[in-house]
């Protein structure tokens, strides 16, 4: 992508959704006045309001958990640059929000569990396990991916996880993908691309309703990115569909081509024939395409005729 998905608003967000969190931990509720809001006006909101809280700190301690609340913010949030391999493009992003709920859905170490206690989280998980959510916005799904890292208490696993799907990007991003001249805003292509994908089980069958021609887009190359990374695929395996998969695409191609037309035999001598391939070779045409040229511009040559 050429611009930054996370925009300063949501990167604020990011902040005070863990200073939120910090409080909600310590039996304290105290939202931000916004959620985009400077995370400096957040502080001096909860300083204004410290009095309505049910707590008897002194001022001292407020101010000791405060400073508290900033280190710890930031020791356990993942500097911006950690993710800035999934903003380098739409492809990415999904992959990398794919990859990890796919991991949340089979719930390691108890990591569900834990963030089962965060609604915004919890509600997001359940949407992709009833196969209710789609790939279809790549700022959405980004928000998402560092949401649920930030929550994640064990940082190790944590920094382990994302290193590993971003490796596994890596290698993905090296295999060229055979969907360069498939428009994402052609629906009949994308339509039959995403059938050739079932046909060869690679579509991810999670996603099978959609609602526009992007969302099957976005879809037709994640399937094939996670197809990618299985160790089950191999390279010949990648090669086979490659090739299957231009073979069909040059063989509708062609049959589009033909359906508007029929095959006219007609007999003329050798000399002429001789002729006839000339003037294709001097048009750059084939010689079927070469005659119907030529007869068009007959025809508009002797149209005012009056023709019967």
């Amino acid at each position: 992508m050429k611009h930054r998905i996370l925009t300063k608003e949501d990167e604020n967000e990011r902040v005070n959704n863990y200073y939120l969190h910090f409080l909600n931990e310590r039996k304290l509720d105290l939202p931000p006045p916004s959620p985009g809001c400077a995370p400096e006006d957040y502080i001096r909101h909860i300083r204004k309001h410290w009095s309505d809280l049910p707590t008897t700190f002194t001022d001292t301690e407020m101010f000791r958990l405060l400073e508290d609340m900033r280190r710890n913010c930031r020791q356990s949030l993942l500097p911006l640059e950690s993710f800035s391999w999934l903003e380098s493009s739409e492809r990415a992003c999904f992959f990398g929000w794919h990859t990890l709920m796919d991991h949340l859905s089979r719930d390691p170490s108890g990591v569900l569990k834990e963030l089962s206690r965060h609604s915004h989280v919890s509600i997001v998980i359940a949407d992709y396990l009833s196969k209710n959510k789609y790939p279809s916005n790549a700022r959405g799904q980004l928000i998402q991916i560092i949401r649920i890292l930030d929550l994640m208490s064990d940082q190790r696993a944590r920094n382990e996880l994302l290193e590993r799907i971003k490796q596994s990007w890596i290698q993905v991003f090296k295999i060229k993908t055979p969907f360069r001249e498939v428009s994402p805003e052609d629906n009949d292509e994308c339509q039959w691309t995403w059938d050739q994908l079932k046909k060869e089980n690679i579509a991810l069958d999670k996603y099978s309703v959609f609602s526009g021609t992007r969302e099957i887009f976005n879809c037709i190359q994640l399937s094939f990115d996670i197809w990618c990374a299985n160790h089950f695929t191999d390279s010949n395996s990648i090669k086979l569909f490659r090739l299957a998969f231009n073979s069909a695409k040059a063989q509708r191609k062609y049959k589009n081509s033909k359906s508007d037309k029929i095959s006219l035999q007609v007999f003329i001598d050798f000399k002429t024939r001789e002729k006839l391939k000339i003037i294709s070779r001097n048009r750059h045409l084939s010689t079927a395409d070469a005659l119907q040229e030529m007869i068009e511009e007959e025809f508009k040559r002797i149209s005012g005729n009056n023709l019967k």
